[in-house]
Order: C-alpha cells, then sequence, then structure tokens
C-alpha cells in the first residue's frame, strides 16, 4: 500500500470511530436518558474503546505524544484567555437569561441527571476537570491532531468543530427555545475551531483542556445559580 492510500485509510479510520462514537452518546442520551453517573462512565468506555480501536487498526497512535510540555510564557498566555472566557460566559448568561427557561434547566438537572444541590458540588469538580479532560482528549488529541497529522487539515478543523458541537446537542435540546438553541450549536461549533486553534498552536491538547475547564469553571458557576446555592439570580 502506497503512503497516499495509508493516509486515506487512517483518515477514514478515524472519522468512523469518531462519528460512532459520537452518535452512540448522542443515543444513550436521547433514548436511553442514564442518570449522570451511568452516562459519565458509558462516555468513558466509547471515547476510550474509539481510541484504542484506532490504535489496533492503524498501529500508529500514540496517545502520549499529545502530553507535551508547556512553556510558562504559553501558560500564562493561557491561564489569561482562560480567565477571560470565565467572565465571557458569566456575562453572556446575564445578557440572555430573559430568553432562557431557568425552571426547565432546573427540572432537567434534579429530575433526568439526579442532580441536586448536594451532590452538585462533585458533580462540578467532575465535569469541570475530568469531563473536560476526556473531550478534549477525544475532539482534539485524537481527533482533530489525528486528522491533521494525517494530512487533512481543514477536513479537521471543520470535523472536530462540527462533532464535538452536535455531541451537545441532545445534552441542550430541551434547555432553550429554538434560536437560543442554535445560537448555541453555531457557538460550540466556533468554539471548537478556537480551541482546535489552541491546540495546532502548542500540538498538545492541554492547552485547549485549561480553557475547557474554565469554561465549564462558568457554566457550573450559573449551576451553583440556578440550584439556589449562590444566591445572585
Amino acid at each position: 500500500m502506497n503512503i497516499n492510500n495509508s493516509i486515506s485509510k487512517e483518515k477514514y479510520i478515524i472519522l468512523i470511530m469518531s462519528l460512532l462514537a459520537c452518535i452512540l452518546i448522542l443515543a444513550i442520551e436521547g433514548y436511553i436518558e442514564p442518570e449522570y453517573v451511568l452516562k459519565s462512565a458509558i462516555k468513558l468506555v466509547v471515547f476510550f474503546i474509539s481510541i484504542l480501536g484506532y490504535m489496533k487498526i492503524c498501529g500508529a497512535y500514540k496517545i502520549l505524544d499529545q502530553f507535551k510540555y508547556m512553556k510558562f510564557r504559553d501558560f500564562k498566555a493561557i491561564l489569561g484567555l482562560s480567565i477571560g472566557v470565565y467572565f465571557f460566559i458569566i456575562i453572556l448568561f446575564f445578557l440572555l437569561r430573559d430568553y432562557i427557561d431557568l425552571d426547565v434547566i432546573r427540572i432537567n438537572l434534579l429530575a433526568k441527571e439526579n442532580i441536586t444541590a448536594i451532590n452538585f458540588v462533585y458533580v462540578s469538580l467532575y465535569i469541570s476537570f475530568v469531563n473536560s479532560f476526556l473531550e478534549e482528549l477525544f475532539f482534539r488529541g485524537f481527533m482533530f491532531l489525528s486528522l491533521t497529522k494525517s494530512g487533512s487539515r481543514r477536513f479537521a478543523y471543520l470535523i472536530s468543530s462540527l462533532a464535538f458541537s452536535l455531541y451537545h446537542v441532545a445534552i441542550i435540546s430541551a434547555w432553550f427555545n429554538i434560536w437560543i438553541f442554535i445560537l448555541i450549536i453555531v457557538g460550540l461549533m466556533f468554539v471548537g475551531y478556537i480551541f482546535n486553534y489552541i491546540t495546532e498552536k502548542l500540538d498538545s491538547f492541554l492547552a485547549s483542556w485549561i480553557v475547557h475547564i474554565f469554561a465549564n469553571l462558568a457554566i457550573n458557576t450559573i449551576g451553583f445559580m440556578m440550584l439556589g446555592i449562590i444566591n445572585i439570580i
């Protein structure tokens, strides 16, 4: 098999494994509707099976290659960006909160996800640090960087950002009216592009993971407000 055929095969295997993983998670989220702990465990298994499946077929993906040392100058820049992202999300929430049905989100968290004011502290820590790591490992470390290194840079930007956006559809589909929902989906795709850009610049998904942590911390801060743990709204 020549080099071009090998690269083409690798690209399509990455695409198939990634999309199957996203479709499976969406199906589980939309139809089975497991509680958050079970859903998180399923996501962990599905993501790692996809990565290990690719390694088994292609024998080329070395996960440790994506853990690159970050210069202190780069870390400071990423940290500053991350803090800015945190406050941007909080401000955006207060600007748009009149268009968001907060009661629906509360009901979804309390009933469907079995998340309460008592366990939300632990859930928020998991979402901020562990879940964000899994998503960055999968969408950036595996999907984006692997597709980029297979010679498909533009395709990698598009497909990984689109998958990252659509992956969240089932999670938030009942939370907002249609226009806010569309805005969020487009916004998530843009966020995916930004995360990809950060990952490409430093050749590691750890940089985008830091930004993702702060984005999730902002969302969880809003969750604390909605559950009455922080009395601001």
